[in-house]
C-alpha cells in the first residue's frame, strides 16, 4: 500500500534512474557472458591443438610422455610455485620489489626487464 502511495505521489520518475542502472548492469553482464563464451571457445581450440601436437610428437617418438611431464613441471616451477600455471600472480620485481606482472615482461614501476623468457613473452 505504501509503495502504491509513493508511486502515485512521485510518479514513475522515482524508478527511472534505477531502471537505467539495472539496464546498464544487465547489458554489462550480457557483454561479459559473451566474452567468457568467446574465451572458452578459444581455450577449447588451443587445448585441441596442444593435444594433437603432443600425440603426434609421442607417436613419432620425438618425445616421451615422461619427458613432457618433466618439462611441464620445470616450466611451471620457473615462477617458484608448482601451481599448474606458467606465471604466479604473486611475483615481485627483482629491482624494486613491487608486484610484477610477468605477462608484460617489464615492471610498470621501475622498468626492470624480466629475465625469464618464454616464447609467449619474449620480445620479437
Amino acid at each position: 500500500m505504501l509503495s502504491t502511495f509513493i508511486s502515485g505521489y512521485f510518479g514513475s520518475s522515482m524508478s527511472a534512474p534505477y531502471s537505467s542502472d539495472a539496464s546498464r548492469a544487465e547489458s554489462h553482464v550480457s557483454s561479459l557472458e559473451d566474452k567468457v563464451k568467446y574465451l572458452e571457445s578459444k581455450m577449447d581450440s588451443l587445448l585441441l591443438l596442444n593435444q594433437a601436437l603432443l600425440e603426434i610428437m609421442v607417436v613419432k617418438s620425438i618425445v616421451t610422455e615422461s619427458e613432457l611431464k618433466e618439462k611441464i613441471t620445470e616450466i611451471d616451477l620457473r615462477d617458484g610455485v608448482l601451481d599448474g600455471k606458467i606465471w604466479s600472480a604473486g611475483n615481485k620485481c627483482q629491482k624494486c620489489n613491487r608486484a610484477y606482472n610477468n605477462r608484460l615482461n617489464k615492471c610498470l614501476y621501475c622498468g626492470n626487464i624480466n629475465s625469464s623468457k618464454t616464447f609467449l613473452n619474449a620480445p620479437p
